[in-house]
């Protein structure tokens, strides 16, 4: 009996963008406005330090960008974000002015304006997405990077965040597995 046939193919244009901190619409020679894409993905670095203004502004950017799902995944200067590593350092960030309120920040981020315009901004973890041309699409999503020069979203180098416990090298500094572990192939399709 032969095998059975694949599963059918969609055509999907992706557009990829990373560490943009601020500078979407991006400088001349890229192009502007974006192009079309079936599936955006900012992935991390939207801002430079996480102020409302830079976030709304990007945020707005992206909104607006000519891409039926836009998805946004926040990185290590997407400072603002991270609430407990921010109030312990905001100084460092914005030592001249004042501190992000937190609050306001998670009041920018719930807008529904947001959602009605196709942005999902995607906390760590799986995520399906369908598509309006039929496409589904399953990624796995985090804003988290070893510690490096006490940025956000930063894990201790020798814990491993990604891997279940049975993957997982015990030793005494390792934690006891992820909370939201990387799903083995083919159970996500973009990392």
């Amino acid at each position: 009996m032969p095998p059975p046939p694949p599963p059918p193919t969609i055509p999907t244009r992706l557009l990829l963008l990373s560490d943009t901190h601020n500078a979407l619409p991006l400088p001349r020679p890229q192009p502007h406005p974006l192009p079309h894409a079936d599936l955006l993905i900012h992935s991390g670095d939207l801002t430079l330090t996480g102020d409302i203004a830079s976030l709304t502004s990007q945020l707005q950017y992206l909104a607006n960008a000519d891409a039926d799902v836009k998805v946004v995944v926040w990185g290590n200067h997407d400072v603002g974000i991270d609430r407990e590593f921010y109030e312990r350092e905001w100084g460092r960030f914005h030592g001249a002015g004042e501190m992000v309120d937190s609050d306001a920040v998670q009041e920018l981020l719930a807008n529904p304006t947001w959602k009605a315009k196709g942005l999902k901004i995607l906390n760590e973890g799986t995520h399906t997405l369908t598509l309006p041309n039929g496409a589904h699409i399953t990624l796995y999503t985090s804003p988290y990077t070893p510690a490096f020069q006490n940025w956000a979203f930063a894990y201790e180098r020798d814990v491993d965040r990604f891997n279940p416990p049975t993957l997982t090298y015990n030793n005494n500094n390792s934690n006891d597995g992820a909370k939201n572990p990387v799903p083995d192939w083919p159970a996500v399709d973009i990392m």
